[in-house]
């Protein structure tokens, strides 16, 4: 098929924008999958026969490399540019000039439905940049209108709209109106790392959507899968179940605490799912969690946010603590205060020297 006869024209859906979902993928741990399980989750969409948007909001831009396309696909057309004008309220429905149509000539369909189309507003690495310029030129509430007058422009085109994040919270504008404006947070874990951050995830949304920051602001529900999956439990345990699931103690923790809001499908690490070739139609693990992430979205009304507390992170912490000990066994670390040659420093809150507990 060439170029010429690529239906490039996005048209209304029946749903007329009511049924757009807002997905976005957000954790302060860099490396926990966010990319990799947006771009599967895109394509699983698409091949469902959604029409999806994906906002690359990482200013490293790894959404808009890895789905392949060169700097000159994109021609200057990037996120940076629906924050330098931010200021121009005419602009909402220009910026929908930015995106650009992907056509992937092998992506396979999953239903007798046709594949879906997919749209993308690319990544650009000084867009936190011109996001903290927007915010600095008008105040934190007009940035969050302009902001989603902007995206609820495309929800009249697409079942879904996707946000891939940078790893980072506090101070992170785009990380912020992402989450303010979504309808769905997935929250991608790879480790005890990524697992206990999560409290300061749900503290720092509860933050910027009460009625003190901006006004009260919906929240959206929140969800959590585990990728890139080590089979991490002791040698001596389950060494016959074949599901690397069952071995890992982090799924249990999470699993134990907050039930339906964890996934059941794990994905244990393959460097070769880094690549979007196996996503476009051989059968991963992606699959099938993109599959359970899709249920648990239509059919779950049950809010995070209304169930979780401070005592439900709290017991998470105290199942996480043995895994902290034992990544510190063996290390034989000390701590001792540092002393400068010809400085004379403040040591008042020195203490003695410190042997770090097993």
């Amino acid at each position: 098929m060439s170029s010429h006869d690529v239906d490039t024209k996005m048209r209304k859906l029946p749903h007329g924008g009511k049924g757009c979902k807002v997905i976005t993928l957000s954790n302060n741990k860099g490396g926990c999958g966010k990319t990799t399980l947006a771009i599967a989750l895109y394509l699983f969409l698409l091949r469902m026969g959604y029409n999806c948007l994906l906002i690359d909001g990482d200013p490293q831009s790894n959404a808009s490399q890895r789905l392949g396309i060169p700097e000159t696909g994109y021609r200057g057309r990037r996120l940076s540019d629906l924050f330098t004008n931010a200021k121009n309220r005419k602009y909402v429905k220009s910026q929908m000039g930015i995106a650009r149509l992907l056509h992937f000539k092998y992506l396979f369909r999953m239903t007798e439905e046709k594949v879906g189309k997919g749209i993308i507003l690319p990544g650009e690495h000084f867009s936190g940049i011109h996001a903290k310029h927007a915010a600095e030129l008008m105040d934190q509430s007009t940035l969050l209108n302009y902001f989603r007058d902007c995206i609820n422009a495309y929800k009249p085109y697409v079942d879904f709209i996707i946000i891939d994040t940078a790893p980072a919270l506090e101070g992170n504008h785009i990380n912020e109106l992402a989450v303010q404006v979504s309808d769905i947070l997935l929250c991608p874990v790879d480790g005890y790392e990524a697992a206990s951050g999560i409290h300061t995830v749900w503290r720092w949304i509860k933050k910027i959507t009460s009625p003190t920051y901006l006004g009260s602001l919906p929240r959206p529900n929140m969800f959590f899968a585990l990728v890139k999956l080590q089979d991490d439990m002791a040698k001596a345990e389950a060494k016959e179940t074949a599901d690397p699931m069952i071995r890992n103690q982090v799924f249990h923790c999470l699993k134990s605490v907050f039930g339906d809001f964890v996934c059941d499908t794990t994905v244990k690490e393959q460097v070769e799912l880094k690549r979007i070739t196996p996503m476009l139609g051989r059968k991963t693990n992606y699959q099938d969690l993109c599959e359970e992430i899709l249920e648990k979205i239509s059919n779950t009304n049950k809010p995070f946010f209304r169930v979780a507390t401070d005592g439900n992170f709290d017991k998470l912490e105290e199942l996480l603590e043995p895994m902290r000990k034992g990544a510190r066994e063996g290390k034989d670390l000390t701590i001792h205060p540092v002393q400068f040659v010809g400085i004379k420093a403040d040591r008042s809150g020195d203490v003695s020297d410190v042997a770090v507990p097993a």
